[in-house]
This record gives structure tokens, sequence and C-alpha cells, in this order.
């Protein structure tokens, strides 16, 4: 099986897998973080985020429908 790679991740813990999910993101793609649960501080390759394009998105505002669309997408 070949390496997945996808245009958009939404993370609501962020933690230690956000490098691995920044690495996951094709060119041109988009992180959506809403949360910092197993703590504030991560580490990653800034490689990561220039050579592809990556925008990083940060969001606190969520309408009442959001994560069961967030859901049926997956």
């Amino acid at each position: 099986m070949g390496e997945r790679h996808v245009y958009l991740v939404v993370d609501n813990v962020g933690g230690s897998r956000f490098s691995n999910l920044i690495k996951l993101l094709k060119n041109g793609g988009r992180y959506v973080s809403t949360g910092a649960v197993p703590g504030l501080i991560v580490e990653f390759d800034m490689r990561d985020m220039y050579l592809k394009d990556i925008t990083l998105i940060g969001s606190i505002a969520w309408d009442k429908q959001v994560f069961p669309n967030l859901i049926r997408y997956s």
C-alpha cells in the first residue's frame, strides 16, 4: 500500500500527533485545529509547512451543526 495524503485535517485534540498529521497533507493542504487536549506545545519541521504551501487554521467558533457534519463527512 502506498503513502496516503489528504487535503484537509481537522484535529480536535492536538498534541504529539500534530507533526504526523501535518506530514499527511498534500501540497496546498489545510490543517484546522480546534483544541490542545494533551498539551499546548507541539514540535514539527517547518519545512513540512512551507515546502508544501500548507495553511494552518485555528478555530474555536463552532456552530451547533459543525460536529455532526464532520462525523457525517468521515
